[in-house]
């Protein structure tokens, strides 16, 4: 039972491990332009779309009961969602839609391995011969079942309020699945960049932005955990041709004393969060002409060390790094 119970806990791990980014754009220098006021616009039936790439490397130390386990997580993940303005009021009402999710994820935690498959709503997983899942043939499995629910949204509308500096209103509605989804965002926005009331922008112009995150991966926070995100515009710079304002960004997190709940084989688990760091830093790439933020890129690190309580195996204690990669790219097509 306890080598069983660090399985199941390996696979849980598992779900913070995504994705493999393709290859970028052609960024060059570029002279700066004044863009002016920034604030976003839409105009109703005016669709957009996204697609973010992200790889990760996670590593997860876990004890329990004088039993030591290493866990190595490898993946990838690919997302197109589309955004469809409703109408043109300030802020304006918008359709988000999840479309499409392809992911690859390789686990190794020693005498256990598998590998998990994700391609819209077909989930896949195996150890070695062993069919673990397979949602085309019916075959199912509690331990692996975070990425069957992962998967729920897709295709389902959750309507957004967007103000003009990008935040996302606290009114979500929509299908449940979906305004779940929304609402788990970390950064509380659709959109790369925040603006914070900015009547122009130079080179070295700096502000501040404020956000919660309520949940991550498979763990929903008892409180939510304050975001503060620095931005400093660098430059004028050059995406595939197109003139664009290069700014840099940081958002880092360093909270202590944290509780939470986690979800598996249909068990909720508590959590007790020691501490959590979270430092990512990037670059995004805003078009005047668009509008919009046309490229981001960014990486980073989370590291958190926890104890969970595992039904009929008493507590575990656990550490996880995540090393990621990502990158957000604007109407860019589905391949």
């Amino acid at each position: 039972m306890m080598r069983s119970s660090l399985t199941v806990l390996a696979i849980l791990l598992a779900a913070a491990a995504s994705a493999q980014p393709a290859k970028g754009p052609k960024i060059e220098p570029a002279d700066f332009k004044d863009p002016g006021k920034v604030a976003y616009k839409f105009t109703k039936g005016q669709v957009e779309t996204w697609v973010s790439e992200t790889t990760t490397n996670t590593k997860t130390a876990v004890s329990l009961a004088g039993q030591e386990m290493n866990i190595a997580a490898k993946g990838t993940i690919r997302q197109l969602s589309t955004l469809k303005a409703l109408d043109d009021s300030v802020p304006t009402k918008v359709e988000f839609v999840t479309d499409h999710v392809k992911m690859n994820m390789s686990v190794d935690a020693g005498m256990f391995a598998a590998d998990i498959t994700v391609d819209d709503k077909k989930v896949k997983a195996t150890s070695g011969d062993q069919v673990l899942v397979d949602s085309e043939a019916g075959v199912s499995n509690p331990m692996i079942e975070q990425f069957v629910e992962g998967v729920q949204h897709l295709g389902k509308k959750a309507i957004v309020l967007i103000t003009p500096e990008g935040r996302n209103g606290d009114k979500v509605e929509g299908d449940a699945e979906a305004v779940k989804h929304i609402k788990a965002l970390p950064d509380q926005t659709l959109l790369p960049v925040f603006w914070k009331q900015l009547e122009g922008l130079k080179v070295g112009d700096t502000w501040e932005t404020e956000s919660e995150m309520r949940s991550m991966q498979q763990m929903e926070l008892l409180k939510p955990i304050k975001i503060k995100t620095t931005y400093k515009v660098l430059g004028g710079a050059k995406v595939d041709g197109v003139q664009c304002v290069e700014i840099e960004f940081r958002s880092a997190i360093k909270a202590t004393n944290l509780e939470g709940t986690t979800k598996q084989a249909g068990q909720e688990m508590k959590m007790k969060i020691g501490s959590m760091a979270w430092d990512m830093v990037g670059k995004a790439y805003y078009d005047p002409a668009k509008n919009r933020p046309i490229y981001a890129v960014t990486k980073g690190s989370v590291e958190i060390e926890a104890a969970m309580e595992i039904p009929n195996a008493g507590e575990t204690d656990v550490k996880v790094v995540v090393d990621l990669n990502a990158t957000v790219t604007h109407n860019a097509p589905w391949k």
